[in-house]
């Protein structure tokens, strides 16, 4: 522990987050270049059809039409992935406009978020340091910096997965009926 009562290992976490998210947002408001080059426009066009005709009246629908129509009937969807990255990054986007910065930002921030639950889950299987070690060591994995910050859907699936596997490590021990139904919620998602 440090004079403040913060244990060190919170400190390494914090600084590994906190490089992880310098890096995956270098160049952030750049257009996406790599792997899939289409997949941030693919799923920003469907993010910004949920805005331009609402979400509800979409029926939830991923709609890739670019540009405006009269009557919905005219749009062509997209059906290959769920529909959650596109809500999410529609979220992003009415909450911080509509930009690549804000849309890249959700994947960075669950990437983020499966960094702290890597350590989390790690820590609660082995120890602290080993989980601190782990936890380093996938955030500085090339492929979690690199497509950790694609406006794709392999960082919305990784930490849905995690918070997944988090949620039953704490009902198992727990019998917390609150974890089962976030285990469900998380699978679904």
């Amino acid at each position: 522990m440090n004079k403040q009562g913060l244990p060190v290992n919170y400190l390494i976490l914090a600084f590994i987050l906190i490089g992880s998210a310098l890096l995956m947002s270098h160049n952030i408001s750049q257009p996406w270049v790599g792997i899939v080059e289409t997949d941030g426009a693919l799923f920003s066009q469907i993010a910004h059809n949920y805005l331009r005709y609402g979400i509800w009246n979409l029926h939830f629908g991923q709609a890739t039409t670019p540009m405006p129509v009269t009557d919905l009937a005219q749009l062509h969807y997209y059906q290959h992935h769920p529909a959650l990255l596109p809500l999410l990054t529609a979220g992003s986007f009415a909450l911080f406009g509509e930009s690549e910065a804000a849309a890249r930002g959700l994947p960075i921030a669950l990437t983020l978020g499966s960094i702290a639950l890597l350590f989390f889950i790690s820590r609660r299987i082995y120890d602290e340091s080993l989980a601190l070690l782990a936890t380093g060591i996938f955030a500085t994995l090339p492929a979690i910096l690199f497509i950790g910050r694609k406006p794709g859907y392999e960082a919305p699936t990784l930490f849905f997965i995690l918070l997944t596997l988090g949620c039953y490590l704490n009902y198992r021990e727990s019998n917390r009926s609150i974890y089962l139904v976030g285990l469900f919620v998380s699978l679904g998602a």
